[in-house]
């Protein structure tokens, strides 16, 4: 080989070099895929610019393709009925939710809503055994404590520094209250929350509280339904 033909080969390598560089800074900027392994919150007027191409938000949270869920009962995506009597009924509605936007698992209509808001739900949430339900179902209720240590659970109480929210059901770090229950429920998560899966600051307990659901932390939300409604 001449030196004419061995300087054109050097060339011709360093051009496809730097076109091959070129190319990959290129990719770098247009073709990289980023992993998504979420649960992260969104808006969903805002479902676009919040989460990946192709998800959706529901219940606050960004939604993978297909895994949506078929709307059961009071409940906006999956859930169980816990008890009924006279029109009216008392579900536990699966899923996570964002901070504050444990109103979503229930159903958009005016006979669905977070049980314990209305006092017609009392009733009710007393016919559920909370002992044998596996994971946490929240209701709207939050508890003040008060009282020397270990602070008292207080039905009903008003604005508190330390508070924890109402419900049903048992797993680690959910409270059985003794003495009388409240509004039908012996069940809290005190917070700040030590439940997998759950987290709640303790001054705005229903405002702050947020749902990750998993194998090992299944809950959600009671939401009651009213037939006369």
């Amino acid at each position: 080989m001449n030196h004419r033909n061995l300087g054109w080969n050097k060339r011709l390598r360093s051009g496809l070099i730097g076109a091959l560089g070129l190319l990959g800074m290129l990719c770098l900027g247009h073709c990289y895929r980023p992993t998504y392994e979420g649960p992260y919150s969104c808006d969903p007027a805002h479902a676009s610019v919040d989460c990946p191409d192709g998800w959706s938000c529901q219940n606050g949270l960004c939604t993978a393709p297909g895994s949506a869920t078929v709307a059961t009962g009071a409940c906006s995506g999956a859930g169980t009925l816990l008890a009924m009597s006279r029109g009216g009924q008392v579900w536990a509605c699966e899923g996570s939710f964002a901070s504050g936007n444990y109103r979503n698992l229930c159903a958009s209509r005016a006979s669905a809503h977070v049980c314990g808001t209305e006092r017609s739900d009392d009733s009710l949430l007393g016919l559920i055994d909370c002992d044998a339900l596996r994971g946490f179902y929240m209701s709207g209720v939050s508890l003040a404590l008060g009282g020397p240590p270990p602070p008292q659970p207080i039905c009903d109480g008003g604005p508190s520094p330390n508070q924890a929210v109402l419900g049903c059901g048992s797993i680690e770090g959910i409270v059985r209250l003794g003495g009388p229950d409240c509004h039908g429920l012996r069940h809290a998560m005190f917070c700040p929350s030590t439940s997998i899966g759950w987290s709640c600051d303790r001054t705005r307990a229903l405002g702050s509280v947020a749902h990750t659901a998993s194998d090992s932390s299944p809950g959600g939300t009671l939401c009651c339904e009213d037939a006369a409604k």
